[in-house]
């Protein structure tokens, strides 16, 4: 039985575990890079440098912003038509990675002619310039096979291959552990070695992707070198299902650069704190991140076919997996907190600050999940508006005005607070819609009993 036939047939707990299991692993071990480059960072660097890279992220967002949205866009339309028509699904992966190339060469190139300038508005202080242009610019080479690589993860998965995507980048992730420590502890090389170190492991995810694509005639998938030619209805189509991703990628990317920006004013050490929460919650979520993934190709496939009980049924397990793994990594994180400000180089004397920061931003982990899903519901069924709606409440309506006025009202940790009061607020409103949007959907199809 091939992999289209299981996402239409198989029990669906049973599918939701079958694809969580490889997208757990892949986001572990791919965060793992990000959760290990810290502490190499800070252990082997410095604070400074550190809080250098912690500026530059918000740029390296921006680009998966536009990943994000060409990605998750090509996925929706790739899970529904896939069991339709093939011809559509390969013209529109062509304009995808077309469209996904001529914006890296747009934002590489801006960047380069204002480096300078927009490295100190992002929050660089002049402890942290340097670190933070040397690592920039060892990560440009990269850049291009990150972005690649984002959109490709998406097709796979739509297609139902999240074990290849997932391979792919575990293998990825591992080099880039490997060379980080021989590059700054053994080379000494500094944030540049950092950068370069990325930049090699993220060609070799684009590569691994694709090659065992092209090699697999049950996926479809295009020949390099592509053209880039991008066909108007095709780049519309994925623009406005991905838009949504768009506007969370940008929203998180300003509300970073506010908070760094204004942390910087206090101190460098609530730069850096933040970096470290940061890094550690991305690998905390990455259960909540693996059944999201698993969740969509499961749901886009089973709407296109017009399965809308076994939709249903997809939410009702993916929540509820959801609000269980929450409730486990909240407590996970309360009991180790401060072995993992030791672990990120954080002194006993900054420690209590990387403790309030690491709770504030921590916990809502027990329903964080809820949103997540909402998004991804969404988007799977190519309902746009709703999904860049929740987005847009969330990052631009309640975030970013939270970040710029809770500072005057309570102080640096004001920045922090932000974030779970957004998250509070946003998860409530995601619920509803969601929930009366499943109400419509079971209508359409009365299950046989």
């Amino acid at each position: 039985m091939d992999r289209q036939a299981d996402i239409l047939k198989d029990p669906i707990g049973k599918l939701i575990l079958t694809f969580s299991i490889p997208a757990f692993l892949g986001i572990v071990i791919n965060l793992l890079y990000g959760f290990i480059d810290g502490i190499v960072i800070g252990d082997g660097i410095g604070q400074n440098a550190l809080g250098g890279v912690t500026v530059i992220f918000p740029l390296t967002l921006m680009m998966i912003a536009f990943a994000s949205m060409i990605g998750e866009g090509l996925g929706s339309f790739v899970a529904r038509e896939i069991v339709k028509d093939k011809s559509s699904v390969m013209k529109c992966i062509k304009t995808a990675f077309a469209l996904m190339t001529w914006c890296i060469i747009i934002i590489v190139t801006m960047s380069l002619l204002f480096l300078d300038p927009l490295i100190r508005q992002l929050g660089a202080v002049e402890e942290i310039f340097v670190y933070a242009k040397h690592y920039y610019l060892s990560l440009l080479p990269g850049l291009p096979f990150m972005v690649w690589s984002l959109v490709y993860f998406h097709h796979l998965n739509a297609q139902g291959r999240i074990k290849t995507a997932m391979k792919a980048m575990m293998l990825s992730a591992g080099l880039n552990i490997i060379l980080d420590i021989v590059f700054v502890y053994w080379f000494k090389w500094g944030v540049i070695g950092a950068g370069v170190a990325t930049s090699i492991a993220q060609a070799y995810w684009f590569l691994h992707m694709h090659i065992h694509a092209l090699r697999n005639q049950e996926i479809i998938t295009f020949k390099m070198p592509f053209v880039l030619i991008v066909d108007k209805y095709y780049a519309r189509l994925i623009i406005t299902i991905g838009l949504s991703a768009f506007i969370r990628q940008i929203g998180i990317t300003i509300s970073l650069i506010l908070i760094n920006k204004l942390a910087s004013s206090y101190d460098v050490i609530y730069v850096a704190s933040f970096g470290a929460t940061q890094r550690i919650l991305r690998l905390v979520i990455s259960p909540i991140a693996a059944v999201s993934t698993a969740f969509k190709p499961i749901v886009g496939q089973n709407y296109g076919k017009g399965q809308m009980f076994r939709v249903q049924k997809s939410i009702k397990y993916s929540i509820m997996a959801t609000l269980v793994l929450g409730s486990i990594l909240i407590l996970i994180v309360i009991l180790i907190r401060e072995p993992l400000g030791r672990t990120f180089g954080i002194g006993s004397h900054d420690m209590n600050i990387f403790i309030r920061v690491l709770l504030l931003t921590s916990c809502l982990l027990p329903i964080y999940g809820v949103h997540h899903l909402a998004v991804a519901y969404f988007t799977a069924l190519g309902m746009a508006k709703q999904a860049i709606s929740l987005n847009i409440i969330k990052q631009i309506i309640l975030l970013i005005p939270m970040v710029i006025i809770l500072p005057k009202l309570f102080g640096v940790y004001g920045l922090f607070m932000a974030l779970p009061l957004s998250d509070l607020l946003s998860i409530g409103i995601a619920y509803i819609m969601m929930k009366n949007d499943i109400a419509k959907l079971i209508m359409k199809e009365v299950p046989i009993i």
